[in-house]
């Protein structure tokens, strides 16, 4: 992965399939809507990035154009699902919302979609085979259960910098007990060096005035262990970012440049 100012969801995606492909992981399911997802949001997120004013309509029909070219995949659940969305959209000219708000369906639908494929599990397996404890600090990643290519990536980009994040869904036992998550949670915390908080359209609710319970709950116990290190990532937050006061206090994650900081 290069180092790069900027990251993309289209490039995170792209990230994930070189990860499966490198590794021999079959995951075909998987490499497909991650392969769709990252030709069909590029020059989306490119028509976003380089238009200081975008205009909704245009997006519109900029989507339906991306998903014109890459009817390869169009036997995706995901593509029937945005298919039908955007030509509705199209056919009662429904270009009411701001340009953002519509990025940020599409942006919600894919990673649900994403989240919900099985081929992660055999992905976590085989990071757990080749994972060798060492010296590493250790930095706590608190984020939404629902970002699994993100935070898969994020691990990624961090261990090739000698940094081991702590992904709770990919080492952490899963238990029924919420008593028994909290402990385990509160054992990493102790371990790590620094605490990073993730913010995207997953982890907070209403427009960014409210973190997720689980996320509230471990920005909380940040507060005992890493009142000098705790950082917010607003790298992948859609505008327009509000700050919780929850994360007063919080320093930015200056970009993916900064990772020496932590």
């Amino acid at each position: 992965m290069e180092l790069r100012k900027k990251v993309y969801h289209s490039q995170v995606f792209r990230d994930c399939i070189g990860f499966f492909e490198n590794n021999n992981i079959i995951g075909t399911s998987i490499k497909s809507t991650l392969s769709f997802g990252y030709k069909f949001l590029q020059p989306i997120e490119m028509y976003l990035e380089t238009n200081n004013n975008p205009v909704s309509k245009n997006l519109i029909y900029l989507i339906k154009e991306s998903l014109d070219n890459n009817q390869i995949y169009s036997d995706l659940e995901i593509y029937s699902i945005l298919y039908k969305k955007i030509n509705n959209y199209i056919k009662n000219n429904k270009f009411s919302k701001k340009p953002l708000e519509y990025y940020s369906w599409i942006l919600d639908a894919l990673i649900n979609q994403i989240n919900k494929d099985n081929d992660w599990n055999e992905m976590v397996e085989k990071i757990h085979n080749d994972y060798v404890e060492d010296n590493n600090k250790q930095v706590f990643l608190s984020y939404s259960s629902i970002d699994k290519a993100l935070t898969f990536w994020m691990y990624q980009y961090f261990k090739e910098r000698s940094v081991f994040l702590y992904v709770d869904w990919m080492f952490g036992k899963y238990y029924d007990s919420g008593i028994d998550s909290k402990r385990q949670l509160e054992n990493e915390l102790l371990k790590s060096t620094s605490f990073l908080y993730l913010r995207t359209l997953n982890s907070e609710i209403s427009g960014g005035k409210y973190t997720r319970s689980w996320c509230g709950w471990e920005i909380g116990r940040s507060y005992q262990y890493h009142t000098d290190k705790q950082y917010h990532c607003d790298d992948f937050a859609v505008p327009p970012i509000l700050s919780p006061n929850i994360l007063d206090g919080f320093k930015e994650f200056l970009g993916f440049n900064s990772i020496s900081e932590l």
